[in-house]
């Protein structure tokens, strides 16, 4: 256990070799941080359904109407995203997570149909970036000193 109480190392329950491939191709200069959030949110993906990597590419293998399918996963991913913010999570969090699992869909089956507006708009990040009045007009001040000696050299 770490400080915070959790586990230091999240096991993996419905992601395999698929998806670790898949994110060490698709994130080669990545930190560790980000690949593990990558690996994370397939996992929550796969968990939602009810299913492993493997099963879902197989599902896809297996599909007589590929376009029926790309459709039908597609309505699941909405479904997820609305689960998520269900759950509490922000829309804009539910969004890039649906854009990863829509990136991995692209890359190991085919391009996912979505409904058009199902997943909400972006959202205006308030309160999430703090930026000090007394941090800015210190970098201000900083631009302008770098200005004057400029011109004055001119």
């Amino acid at each position: 256990m770490n400080k915070t109480g959790r586990p230091k190392t999240k096991k993996w329950t419905h992601i395999g070799n698929i998806t670790e491939q898949w994110v060490k191709d698709s994130y080669p200069n990545a930190s560790s941080t980000s690949k593990w959030k990558a690996q994370n949110i397939m996992n929550t993906f796969f968990e939602f359904l009810g299913t492993t990597d493997s099963q879902f590419v197989e599902g896809y293998k297996r599909a007589k109407d590929k376009h029926e399918w790309s459709k039908s996963i597609g309505f699941k991913v909405v479904a997820f995203c609305n689960e998520r913010i269900s759950q509490g999570y922000s829309v804009n969090t539910c969004r890039a997570e649906a854009s990863t699992v829509r990136a991995f869909c692209r890359d190991n089956c085919t391009t996912l149909l979505l409904a058009r507006k199902k997943i909400g708009k972006a959202r205006e990040a308030h309160g999430e970036h703090n930026f000090q009045e007394k941090n800015f007009l210190k970098c201000s001040l900083s631009v302008m000193s770098v200005v004057r000696r400029f011109w004055q050299l001119q």
